[in-house]
């Protein structure tokens, strides 16, 4: 069974993607995580169940919002704050920023995206760039290894692109 809270959480994030995609961090979802139609990511990845009732859970609410049975409300931007990093007494961006859309880690890299202020914030070992992420909608960041080379790329409303195409808007090197 997953609590009231723990899915009401994964339906904010997917109302953000328009079902298309949810990262969470759950501890009854087995910590952080990603589904998408067709992937599941969680920390055990030999956990067969566990992916099928997130598999089940999040395919369920996304067909509700496609179909525009589930909607969002307008509830006050207190009561409909993404889950963030700053939950867990990690934050890391600039508090400037305010509050991210999105946030995550996979292998060692950490990212934010801000989409009322457009910029998405990748941290790869205290090396933060910002990017300026225009008209995309980001729904996720994966990291594609080709040819022993690793390279990040986000999914938007437009499908996968590559990082590169973002302009970089500026950089903090890591403090030693």
């Amino acid at each position: 069974c997953v609590s009231e809270g723990a899915v009401r959480r994964l339906v904010q994030g997917l109302l953000l993607t328009d079902g298309a995609q949810v990262e969470f961090n759950e501890p009854e979802l087995g910590g952080p995580g990603q589904w998408m139609p067709g992937l599941i990511k969680v920390r055990d990845a030999s956990n067969s169940a566990l992916k099928r009732r997130i598999d089940a859970i999040c395919s369920e609410i996304a067909q509700q919002i496609q179909s525009g049975t589930l909607r969002p409300t307008n509830t006050p931007p207190h009561q409909n704050r993404p889950i963030t990093w700053e939950e867990n007494g990690l934050v890391w961006w600039p508090g400037e920023m305010g509050s991210p859309t999105l946030t995550g880690a996979l292998h060692g890299i950490r990212y934010a995206w801000f989409a009322h202020v457009r910029r998405l914030l990748i941290d790869e070992e205290g090396h933060v760039r910002v990017y300026d992420s225009g008209m995309h909608r980001i729904s996720g960041i994966l990291l594609k290894h080709a040819a022993g080379q690793r390279a990040l790329v986000f999914t938007s409303q437009h499908g996968t692109l590559d990082l590169t195409v973002l302009p970089a808007i500026c950089e903090k090197p890591p403090t030693v």
